[in-house]
């Protein structure tokens, strides 16, 4: 899994420019390293399956992982949903992290999203820099 997480973690970094180095490999959902710049990702293990198939002596694993996209809200009387340019809303966020790893497989793995996309809706927390935005999706690997 970890080996998994460090690859996405790359590949967003690389890919979602205007993140830099805020991709971070996390906990929980709820704790972002102290000192985290926004706009940023977390990404979080999930749920791990073994398969073992009848007439079959390896073991797959299928793999989740959560992935948390973070965006401070700037202004509370407009609430950035979609963004502007130069300053990312969540659903933009979400929708380019996703892009950056959809049909992606690192070496080992397998991306299998078939049934697996679950995407929670946004939520608002309050943290010391402000008001900060999260949504959130899984996706699912297979390794093996």
């Amino acid at each position: 899994m970890k080996t998994l997480q460090v690859e996405m973690q790359k590949r967003i970094a690389a890919r979602v420019g205007y993140l830099g180095n805020a991709v971070h490999l996390i906990p929980d959902e709820n704790l972002l390293p102290s000192g985290t710049q926004f706009p940023c990702v977390g990404l979080k293990d999930g749920p791990i399956k073994h398969v073992y198939r009848l007439g079959m002596t390896r073991k797959k694993s299928e793999l989740q992982v959560d992935i948390f996209c973070y965006v401070v809200i700037t202004n509370m009387e407009t609430v950035m949903i979609n963004g502007v340019p130069g300053d990312p809303g969540i659903l933009d966020l979400t929708d380019a992290v996703r892009e950056s790893i959809e049909k992606w497989s690192p070496d080992g793995y397998t991306w299998e999203n078939g049934d697996v996309d679950e995407t929670e809706s946004v939520t608002v927390k309050a943290e010391d820099d402000g008001r900060v935005q999260r949504k959130s999706f899984r996706m699912k690997w297979r390794k093996g």
